[in-house]
């Protein structure tokens, strides 16, 4: 997706909603099997020069 059509979604949403909060919903499943739901506040977005893309965000926990 190009960071236009990103933009374009978000100023859509922002109509639809208002200028409301946004969160980056993280989902891992255990190593029993039970999911952890968490949300969190988004890291600034970067440009990443091997992959030429804006990365929205990138950290991962595991649980392994």
């Amino acid at each position: 997706m190009k960071i236009s059509e990103y933009i374009k979604y978000l100023q859509e949403l922002k109509n639809k909603h208002g200028d409301v909060d946004v969160k980056v919903n993280r989902i891992f499943e255990c190593s029993d099997l039970s999911i952890n739901d968490t949300y969190k506040d988004p890291e600034k977005p970067k440009y990443n020069k091997g992959q030429k893309c804006i990365v929205i965000y990138s950290n991962f926990l595991s649980y392994s």
